[in-house]
C-alpha cells in the first residue's frame, strides 16, 4: 500500500508581520478531485490531530515578493521551523532560488539551527545548487539553493532570508510570478505578500482556493500591498504518476500585464532580435526547400533538417534564460535547447519567405496556460502561418525527431500556445491528436511445417508520436546496444529462434511519418506437442504486464496515462492436412478511457488472429485502477488463448 508521502523540500515559503492589523486567514478550497480536508488540518474531519503530533511543524511562514520599478525583485523570506522528529526532514531543504542571468544576490541572509542548547549559524556556503525546482518554469535559468539537514536530532530552524534579482534587460516592465499555497511541512501560520509600485494594475489567479474576503491593494507609500493570508495548512500529497503540481495543489498566479496580447509583445521583444540569420543559412535554407511547393512542405523541409542535424542541449549561459541565444550561434554551434533551435527554425524559414514566429506552451499533462498573463511555460515550439492549418497556424516541435512530427504528439496536443507574433500575438489553440498519432501495429507471417517447426515475417511499425519517440531513443543509444535490445524484443516471445534479418528504417510507404523494424526468423519450439494435438500460443510482441498497475486504496490523485495504441495482425499458414481443432474466443470491452478487441478466423488454409488494444491519454480516475489493471488483465489472458490443431498424418 503507497501513501500519499509529503513533498517537502520543494515549495518555501515564508512571513513576518505587517501592520498592526492582523490578515484575514479565512480561506475557501475547492479542488476537481483533492477532498479539502488535504489542505487544512484544521478541517472538522481532522478534530483529533494536534499541532504536537506533527514531527516537523513550520509555527511562521512568510514570502514578501517585491517588484521594483526598474524591474528588479526582492524576495524576502522568514520561517520559523520546529522539529519533534528529524526523520521527517527531507536530505535537503530549499532555502532560495537564484537566477544567474538576474545576478541573483542575498542582501539579508540569517539561517541558524538550535538544538540541544546550542545554535549552528549556517552560512551562504553551507548552500548546495540544485536544477530549478519541477513547480516552476522550465524555460529560466533559476536554480534551486538547498540547505543539507541534520537529521539526528530535535531543534528548531529560523531563517530570515532575503534575494534581490537584477531586471532582465527587454523585460524590465513584467511583473508577476506564482506560489503555492502550502509549505512543504503543515503551518500554522502562511502569508504571501506581493508589493508592487503604487497604481500598478494587477490580476491574480487564484486557483483552487478563495479569501473569504477579497484581496484589495493596500497603499504604503511608494507601494501596493496585497496579502494572501493562510493558517493550519497541511502539507502537499505526492504520489506517483499523478497530476503536475500546478493541477494539482492551490497556488496564486499574478501579473501586472493585462492581455495575453500585451505578454506576447513583451516577449516577442526580446526575441525578435535572435532572429536574424546569415547569407550562409539563407542559402541553405532555399536549396534545402527548393522543391517544397507549400508552405506546409517547406516547413516540414526545415523542421526535419533541424531536428536530425542539431543536436539537444539544455544549458543556459549568458541571456538565454527566456531568450534563445541568436539563431547564428546555434547555426554555427549545431547544438540548442528548444528555445535556441525554435529560433534558427523560425530564421531560416523567415529566409526562404515563410511566415513563422516563436511561441511558447506548457508540454506534457501541465496542458494549457496558467490563470493570469506570465510565462510560466516549460517549451518553446515553431508557429507557421498556412492557410490550409486549423485556425491557420501549424505547429512544429524542433527537438521532435525527423519523423512523425506532424501534427504534434500528444504531450503539446489539445492545448494554447502563446504565439509571439509582433504586433499581434495571441493565445492560439494546438489541434487535438488522434489516436493514430501514436500507433504502433504489428504483422507477423507464420508458416508452420509438419513437424511443428515454423518461419516467420515479422514487422513492427511505429506512427506519428511512437515514431518520433523511437527515433529519439535510438539516436540516444549506442548502436550496438539498440541492436541487441531489438533481438531481445523479438526473442522474448519466440524463445530459442533464430533471426536471420533484421533491419529498421523508414516504412517505406509513409517515410516522413512511420518507422518500420522487420525480421525474418526460424523457430523449432512455436508449436508444442499434447497427445495428438498441436498448440500454439500465439507469439504477441506488444504485450502488458497487469502486475505493473498498483492499485492503493488511499491514493487521491488521478493516474496521468501515456497515449497506448496496439494493432496486431498474426496470419499461421498450416501446413497440408493440418485441421483446425480450436481458435481463441472473440474479446471486446469498449470504455471512455479503454478498448480492446480481439477476433479470430479461419481462412485460405490459415489461422488469422486480430488484436486492437487502445488506452486514451489523460487523466484517470484513481477508483479506476483496479478496473484498468483488470483490462489489461483480460486482455492479456484473451491473447494468450492458443490455436490447437490436429497434423494430418
Amino acid at each position: 500500500m503507497r501513501t500519499i508521502t509529503v513533498l517537502f523540500a520543494a515549495l518555501v515559503l515564508v512571513t513576518s508581520a505587517y501592520g498592526a492589523d492582523a490578515p484575514d486567514r479565512s480561506v475557501h478550497f475547492e479542488h476537481p478531485w483533492v477532498p479539502t480536508r488535504y489542505f487544512d488540518y484544521g478541517h472538522s474531519q481532522w478534530r483529533g490531530v494536534k499541532e504536537a503530533d506533527f514531527g516537523v511543524f513550520l509555527e511562521e511562514a512568510t514570502d514578501r515578493i517585491t517588484h521594483h520599478a526598474d524591474g528588479s525583485v526582492e524576495h524576502a523570506r522568514h520561517w520559523l521551523l520546529r522539529v519533534r522528529d528529524p526523520s521527517s526532514l527531507p536530505t535537503m531543504l530549499y532555502v532560495a532560488e537564484r537566477s544567474p542571468l538576474r545576478q541573483t544576490t542575498f542582501t539579508e541572509f540569517d539561517i541558524r539551527w538550535e538544538s540541544g542548547g546550542t545554535t549552528r549559524v549556517v552560512g551562504e556556503a553551507d548552500l548546495v545548487a540544485r536544477s530549478t525546482t519541477p513547480f516552476r518554469d522550465y524555460l529560466t535559468d533559476r536554480v534551486g539553493l538547498f540547505l543539507p539537514m541534520d537529521r539526528s536530532k530535535p531543534g528548531t530552524l529560523r531563517m530570515s532570508v532575503t534575494t534581490h534579482s537584477s531586471p532582465v534587460a527587454g523585460l524590465e516592465a513584467l511583473m508577476g510570478g506564482i506560489e503555492f499555497v502550502q509549505p512543504g511541512p503543515p503551518a500554522r501560520e502562511r502569508t504571501v505578500v506581493i508589493e508592487v509600485p503604487t497604481g500598478t494594475p494587477m490580476q491574480f489567479a487564484q486557483r483552487f482556493f478563495e479569501p473569504r474576503t477579497p484581496v484589495t491593494a493596500v497603499p504604503d507609500g511608494a507601494i501596493d500591498r496585497y496579502t494572501f493570508a493562510f493558517e493550519t495548512l497541511l502539507a502537499p500529497g505526492w504520489q506517483d504518476s499523478m497530476p503536475s503540481a500546478r493541477q494539482s495543489w492551490p497556488h496564486l498566479v499574478w501579473s501586472n500585464q493585462p492581455s495575453w496580447a500585451a505578454l506576447a509583445g513583451i516577449l516577442s521583444g526580446v526575441w525578435e532580435p535572435m532572429l536574424e540569420g546569415n547569407e550562409e543559412m539563407t542559402a541553405w535554407a532555399e536549396e534545402l526547400t527548393a522543391g517544397a511547393a507549400t508552405v506546409h512542405d517547406k516547413a516540414v523541409a526545415v523542421h526535419d533538417a533541424v531536428a536530425e542535424g542539431w543536436d539537444y542541449l539544455g544549458f543556459y549561459p549568458s541571456a538565454s534564460g527566456w531568450i534563445p541565444h541568436p539563431a547564428t550561434s546555434c547555426w554555427a554551434a549545431r547544438i540548442g535547447d528548444c528555445k535556441d533551435k525554435t529560433a534558427l527554425m523560425v530564421t531560416l524559414l523567415r529566409a526562404v519567405g515563410v511566415d513563422a514566429w516563436p511561441a511558447v506552451v506548457n508540454a506534457g499533462d501541465d496542458g494549457g496556460a496558467p490563470g493570469a498573463p506570465m510565462p510560466l511555460f516549460n517549451h518553446a515550439i515553431v508557429a507557421v502561418a498556412d492557410p490550409d492549418a486549423p485556425d491557420g497556424i501549424l505547429f512544429l516541435d524542433s527537438t521532435d525527431a525527423g519523423v512523425g512530427t506532424w501534427p504534434l504528439g500528444s504531450g503539446l496536443a489539445d492545448r494554447d500556445a502563446l504565439v509571439l507574433r509582433p504586433g499581434q500575438g495571441r493565445l492560439a489553440r494546438i489541434p487535438p491528436a488522434s489516436a493514430d498519432r501514436w500507433l504502433v501495429e504489428e504483422t507477423t507471417d507464420i508458416t508452420l511445417a509438419a513437424d511443428g517447426t515454423a518461419t516467420a515475417t515479422i514487422a513492427l511499425r511505429a506512427q506519428g508520436d511512437a515514431a518520433s519517440r523511437r527515433q529519439q531513443s535510438r539516436a540516444g543509444t549506442d548502436p550496438a546496444d539498440w541492436t541487441r535490445q531489438l533481438r531481445r524484443h523479438f526473442l522474448t516471445r519466440w524463445p530459442g529462434a533464430d533471426l536471420s534479418a533484421l533491419e529498421e528504417g523508414p516504412d517505406p510507404e509513409a517515410p516522413g511519418d512511420a518507422l518500420r523494424v522487420s525480421t525474418r526468423l526460424s523457430s523449432p519450439h512455436l508449436a508444442q506437442r499434447a497427445g495428438p494435438h498441436v498448440v500454439i500460443r500465439p507469439p504477441w510482441l506488444q504485450r502488458r504486464d497487469p502486475t505493473d498497475i498498483e492499485v492503493d486504496s488511499h491514493r487521491v490523485h488521478p493516474v496521468v496515462l501515456d497515449a497506448h495504441h496496439v494493432r496486431g495482425t498474426i496470419r499461421i499458414a498450416l501446413p497440408p492436412g493440418a485441421e483446425v481443432i480450436a481458435v481463441p474466443e472473440p474479446f471486446e470491452v469498449t470504455r471512455d478511457d479503454w478498448e480492446a478487441r480481439l477476433t479470430a478466423r479461419i481462412a485460405d488454409d490459415a489461422v488469422i488472429l486480430e488484436a486492437v488494444v487502445h488506452e486514451h491519454p489523460g487523466l484517470m480516475d484513481a477508483t479506476l485502477q483496479e478496473a484498468r489493471r483488470n483490462f489489461i488483465e483480460a486482455v492479456e489472458a484473451a491473447r494468450d488463448q492458443p490455436v490447437i490443431l490436429r497434423m494430418g498424418e
